[in-house]
């Protein structure tokens, strides 16, 4: 997982994987779903079911709520369970287990 934050603008960049030339990517907003409105977006290929990244908007906010809210210090650790949980909902209507997904 590379992250990349843009100080000037408040963003952070949660790149997982690289979409291949000529992929077709998805933006989604999914910042409603975790309780981050209008603040958390998904690149993702819903036809072939890969995550590519999140892009997170106010990025100081969503440290602080991490920390004081939720009482989660590592800001690594907590996007990682929320790129698992978001990549769970993404398989889920496949019916493939997310226990043999890829990391």
């Amino acid at each position: 997982m590379n992250l990349e934050y843009d100080r000037l603008t408040d963003v952070m960049h949660v790149d997982v994987c690289f979409p291949p030339d000529g992929a077709h990517v998805d933006v989604i907003d999914v910042g409603d779903c975790l309780g981050f409105p209008g603040q958390i977006v998904a690149r993702v290929n819903l036809d072939k079911r890969v995550v590519y990244g999140f892009t997170i908007q106010r990025f100081s906010a969503f440290k602080r709520t991490l920390l004081w809210q939720y009482r989660m210090a590592s800001i690594r650790k907590a996007l990682f369970l929320l790129l698992r949980t978001f990549r769970a909902g993404v398989w889920m209507d496949t019916g493939t287990p997310t226990a043999h997904l890829p990391a």
